[in-house]
């Protein structure tokens, strides 16, 4: 049986966890979007920023908050795309923020695993910059 004291320290440690997240999905969106906006960022590296920086070490937390954060992202305008050998970076044709989250998620179920390098997408920003930049 729960005492008063339990389901205070229950509510608190929760809503503690929630400012966590939200803390480190604001953080990640910051440091990738702001590498979008110079080179292409892989699905890989948000997972990595979550599992290095942010001690997150339960790979279906880090599948949560990385799906969170992808979706910040695509908010913000950032673009899916893909890396072809042969064609080079193709946008994904849906950039809808709801239909590009679904597919990462088909396409991690689908893959098994975590993402690594190269595997489902990359981000990018660089249509957001200025015209004459490199």
């Amino acid at each position: 049986m729960s005492t008063f004291r339990d389901l205070v320290f229950e509510k608190s440690s929760s809503q503690s966890d929630v400012m966590d997240d939200k803390a480190a999905i604001d953080a990640i969106a910051r440091t990738l979007l702001q590498q979008a906006k110079s080179d292409y960022v892989g699905l890989w590296q948000i997972i990595w920023e979550l599992r290095e920086h942010h001690g997150v070490t339960s790979e279906v937390e880090r599948r949560r908050l990385a799906l969170q954060a992808i979706d910040r992202l695509l908010k913000e305008g950032v673009e899916v795309v893909d890396y072809h050998r042969e064609r080079g970076w193709a946008r994904w044709p849906d950039q809808d923020p709801r239909a590009a989250l679904a597919r990462v998620e088909r396409e991690w179920d689908a893959l098994g695993s975590e993402p690594n390098l190269g595997d489902i997408c990359w981000f990018s920003a660089r249509e957001k910059r200025g015209r004459g930049e490199s």
